[in-house]
């Protein structure tokens, strides 16, 4: 330092050191300085750039250059003496983004991607600064930071680009995105006709290709409807109907976004009516059966459908159509009615027929001698078998017919051609005979054959042979009469009262019977109405004649009927008597249909 006394003479030391080379966003000059004797400073030593200071440090926080001097006496030319600092290694300029590039440019429902082309880390003087950071970039406006020069955004949106370098300078970017479309198309309606029980309609759609914002969209496809789910589409946005039921609804933009929707439709009567049937009679039987069908058509839900047609049976399958749904089978088989609606809609209802047994049972006579020749014992053994119906639960008649019972023996007493009726569920009957003549001088035995034929020395059980013969009457012991007993009433004036009583109680048991008598022979009558229920319409009247029962149907009440389907409901003291016994419904054209005695037994007259 020349403090202005002599070139060569030193008068002190002043010093400067910068705290660091490296780049930095700030740093610090400290000066030091040393005097010799005789040389004065004053209270502010240092002068920065210009400036009196006491402070030894100086802080930077840009690059130049920055001078020094130490402010000495007056009398001293020290301020002559400057030490000039040039600052180069301060960074507080951030990188720059210069371009950018986005892919692809137009529609698109896989994202666009955003490619940095241009960035640069430049000092204001054009020289290079610190350089880029280890993970320069944010595409999530400095939320987090990556390597990649490249980034994918799936959604629209304006997103905001950083980019930083080694101190953290930072500068940012905004990029828009408007092509991403990952939005199916919005429908707006689907429309078609709500009146109850049509044939069919049209289901008509409205829809548009609108962003989540609602903004348009890169728009609806050519070939935008599909009416199965998406497995099949079309440019049309009407759909025929024939037949309820849901309607699955798609609609695709052109980027092939799907929204799908479905239509439950229930009005459109295309279901078959409801069909159900009864068999006259339901039980075994050698007549033929009468197949009865019944229709009402109704919707899926219950609800009523459009209505059967005038002419809605077929039993040809459906050449030809009837009003009638009846069917008369005369042998056992299957019967298929067709059933239409007044649209047409049609089902088909089969049902066997096998309640039919027109074969008779098999009938075998034979006898057992439990005593000896002098004094035989003799039972006759019945047998029979019936592979249809089955046998009767009272199938053996000792009488001709007359009388039915479920025992198969029959012990006799006396000579004579006898004959044993078996009969099955259907009526069918078969009988077997057989020849006894082991009473008395006689013991001769023929079983279903000639007398000469049989010898009388064998005892064990023979076969019977069926065969048409005279039938004798298996002998039947009488009960004995019991003797008539008479008791004499006092009809003095004292008993008057108690005879006054008994009468009353006799005239109330009297009526009491009648009244029974009256129900007992009661059926009551009812016929089924167009609305599928029946109505009362009368009584008729059980009567005993000629070994059976019979039931007499008048022409005024055959006249109150407006049907010919009935159903006959005897009386519960009749059933309890003669449950399951055969009961004759005489009518007026002297037909006659034979039941069998049930709580309820339905026929339709032929």
């Amino acid at each position: 330092m020349d403090c202005g006394k002599s070139t060569s003479t030193e008068v002190g030391k002043l010093s400067v050191v910068k705290s660091t080379d490296e780049w930095t966003k700030e740093l610090t000059l400290t000066a030091s300085y040393e005097v010799t004797k005789g040389m004065r400073v004053k209270e502010n030593p240092y002068i920065w750039n210009g400036q009196e200071s006491n402070n030894p440090v100086f802080g930077v926080t840009q690059n130049g250059q920055y001078t020094l001097r130490l402010n000495a006496d007056a009398n001293s030319d020290t301020a002559k003496a400057t030490i000039t600092v040039n600052v180069e290694n301060i960074d507080v300029t951030p990188p720059k983004i210069g371009a950018y590039e986005l892919s692809p440019q137009g529609w698109t429902k896989d994202g666009v991607t955003v490619s940095l082309t241009d960035v640069t880390d430049l000092q204001p003087s054009g020289t290079g600064g610190s350089g880029l950071g280890e993970t320069p970039y944010s595409y999530d406006g400095g939320k987090t930071w990556c390597k990649e020069e490249k980034h994918l955004y799936r959604e629209n949106g304006t997103y905001q680009i950083c980019v930083r370098d080694c101190l953290d300078n930072e500068s940012s970017v905004e990029v828009v995105t408007r092509s991403i479309d990952t939005t199916g198309p919005v429908i707006e309606s689907m429309e078609y006709d709500h009146a109850r029980n049509i044939a069919a309609t049209t289901l008509t759609i409205t829809a548009k290709d609108v962003q989540k914002d609602g903004s348009e969209g890169v728009g609806l496809h050519e070939k935008a409807y599909s009416y199965d789910n998406g497995k099949t589409w079309t440019a049309k946005s009407v759909y025929p109907v024939k037949q309820s039921g849901s309607v699955q609804v798609a609609v695709r933009d052109k980027l092939g976004n799907v929204t799908y929707a479905s239509e439950n439709i229930t009005n459109i009567d295309s279901n078959g009516p409801k069909v159900w049937h009864i068999l006259v009679p339901d039980y075994w039987t050698n007549q033929p059966v009468t197949a009865c069908f019944f229709a009402k058509d109704e919707q899926p839900d219950g609800s009523e459908g459009v209505g059967l047609a005038a002419n809605c049976f077929s039993f040809d399958d459906g050449n030809s159509w009837q009003e009638e749904g009846e069917r008369v089978m005369t042998e056992n088989g299957s019967v298929r009615v067709f059933v239409r609606d007044l649209f047409g809609n049609r089902t088909v209802y089969e049902i066997p027929i096998n309640n039919i047994d027109k074969k008779a049972p098999s009938a075998k006579l034979s006898y057992v001698n439990n005593g000896n020749e002098a004094e035989p014992q003799i039972c006759l053994v019945a047998e029979g078998y019936d592979g249809e119906s089955g046998l009767h639960k009272a199938p053996y008649s000792w009488d001709g017919g007359k009388t039915f019972t479920d025992k198969n023996t029959c012990p006799i007493q006396e000579n004579g051609v006898y004959t044993v009726v078996v009969r099955d569920q259907a009526g069918n009957i078969a009988s077997a005979e057989a020849e006894i003549t082991l009473f008395g001088n006689k013991k001769k035995i023929s079983i279903g054959k000639k007398p000469e034929d049989t010898p009388s020395e064998k005892k064990e059980t023979k076969k019977a042979t069926i065969k048409k013969t005279t039938v004798k009457k298996v002998p039947v012991l009488a009960a004995k009469e019991e003797p008539k007993q008479t008791e004499a009433i006092s009809s003095d004036g004292k008993n008057g009262w108690w005879i006054a009583l008994a009468v009353c109680i006799l005239l109330c048991i009297i009526l009491l019977l009648l009244a029974l008598a009256v129900y007992y022979r009661m059926i009551i009558v009812y016929v089924r109405t167009q609305a599928n229920s029946f109505a009362f319409r009368g009584i008729v009247w059980i009567r005993r004649r000629e070994e059976r029962y019979e039931a007499v149907f008048k022409e005024s009440l055959l006249e109150k009927c407006s049907t010919t389907h009935f159903k006959f409901c005897p009386s519960y003291l009749f059933l309890w008597f003669h449950k399951g016994e055969d009961i004759c419904f005489l009518f007026p054209d002297k037909k006659c249909v034979t039941m069998q005695a049930q709580k309820e037994m339905e026929t339709v007259l032929l």
